[in-house]
């Protein structure tokens, strides 16, 4: 029984971690779009893009920490 709870915490703290992280990352491409810089930017896209398919593959409720950006894409809100 406590290791279903700890298994249950520590899948808890992955997804906030990673909600998280897809909340940093997109602040981070929003500064750099406002400072029009383009090879940051573009970067960031992409990270964006990597961990937003690691939410998806975990399960998590995108709803939760997503929405549609300026060009249709999903992107977290920070």
């Amino acid at each position: 029984m406590d290791t279903a709870i700890t298994y249950e915490s520590k899948e808890t703290d992955f997804a906030r971690e990673l909600t998280a992280l897809a909340r940093l990352v997109t602040f981070a491409r929003h500064c750099a779009r406002d400072l029009n810089l383009k090879l940051p930017s573009y970067c960031l896209d992409v990270a964006l893009m990597s961990v937003l398919e690691e939410v998806d593959k975990c399960g998590i409720d995108i709803k939760e920490v997503a929405a549609k950006d300026d060009y249709g894409v999903p992107a977290a809100f920070h």
